[in-house]
């Protein structure tokens, strides 16, 4: 799901960026996959700091702290890749 969704986001963003192509399925399908990869580094992070316990004992804040803490690295990374490119 990231290897796929990750890359989507950059194009999105880059197309975006550099063509100035501000329809809503551009912005929506960007919104998508931020979501995704935000999602999947999340559900990574928690699962390797808890990785001695089952997944259904692992904290809800937790998982959200990670979300957060990836949709702000996720979100700086694309954006410097998309204005790079």
């Amino acid at each position: 799901m990231i290897l796929e969704s990750y890359p989507q986001m950059i194009l999105n963003l880059f197309i975006m960026q550099s063509l100035q192509i501000d329809e809503w399925l551009n912005i929506g399908s960007c919104v998508i996959s931020a979501l995704s990869v935000i999602l999947g580094f999340s559900d990574f992070l928690v699962i390797m700091t808890h990785i001695d316990i089952d997944a259904a004992d692992i904290p809800f804040t937790n998982k959200l702290f990670g979300m957060l803490s990836i949709s702000i690295d996720t979100f700086l990374r694309a954006l410097s890749m998309a204005y790079l490119m």
